[in-house]
């Protein structure tokens, strides 16, 4: 294996290795929430207040923005479809 010269950059990843993972959002916002479940975001804030079972397990960040996991919403949708 070849030695860096110095000011050599850095070889940029492959689009498909792991470390551009970064760039697939694992989280959703209230928006993709809204537009994927076809009700507004206002419906959303009323689910969200109401806590689990009528909104999935989320987190609230630092500026009162809400995000749910990919993975939580999927197991909460489960649970809807089973009930």
């Amino acid at each position: 294996m070849a030695m860096k010269e110095r000011g050599e950059a850095a070889p940029t990843p492959p689009p498909n290795s792991p470390s551009s993972a970064a760039s697939t959002p694992s989280f959703y916002k209230t928006s993709d929430l809204a537009s994927i479940l076809r009700v507004s975001p206002h419906t959303l804030s009323k689910w969200s207040a109401r806590g689990w079972p009528y909104f999935p397990r989320h987190m609230k960040l630092p500026n009162g923005e809400i995000r749910v996991r990919i993975e939580r919403f999927e197991e909460w949708l489960e649970y809807w479809e089973n009930r």
